[in-house]
């Protein structure tokens, strides 16, 4: 097991603990445990927890950790290349420059010896992110250098555009 606290708090003003278990069939016993072990040292009961690749928040209970969190390794292997092969399928080689995508993060090479590097926060279709995100009545900015940049970067068949600062 091996875990880490952030070293500050998110927007909501928590703090986000990651943590890392082995995947088998007690993940979800050995986590409640920890849970309870750590209760006398955390003001709050209340807990959610976000699961890769599902990043939904969920309202944590033994019953949530076995249908969210993939307890076999090999089908968690497979469900990642999965993942990955589905991101990745979302960039034209043609016209992409040189890029590597590994788990939430794009690395785009910008020359030999510089990336520059985006979280991906989600790929889908355009209508239903908008809808999932609530970003449809949202003004969108076509004045940033930042995004400019990044559609060079991804190429002629890309449209991106700033919706939020966050």
């Amino acid at each position: 097991m091996d875990s880490e606290i952030s070293p500050g708090p998110n927007k909501d003003g928590n703090y986000m603990v990651f943590v890392e278990f082995a995947r088998d069939k007690g993940f979800p016993v050995n986590f409640m445990k920890l849970l309870n072990d750590i209760k006398p040292v955390v003001s709050r009961n209340e807990r959610n927890i976000i699961s890769w690749p599902n990043k939904d928040k969920l309202e944590l209970s033994q019953e949530t950790l076995l249908d969210s969190v993939v307890t076999d390794a090999e089908e968690y292997k497979s469900v990642k290349a999965s993942r990955m092969a589905q991101n990745e399928s979302f960039f034209n080689a043609d016209t992409a420059r040189p890029h590597q995508l590994k788990e939430d993060f794009l690395k785009i090479l910008v020359n030999p010896n510089r990336y520059v590097v985006y979280e991906v926060i989600d790929i889908g279709d355009t209508k239903k992110l908008l809808e999932k995100y609530d970003l449809s009545n949202k003004p969108i900015r076509f004045d940033n250098g930042k995004i400019l940049r990044l559609q060079k970067m991804l190429g002629v068949c890309y449209n991106v555009n700033n919706i939020s600062d966050k």
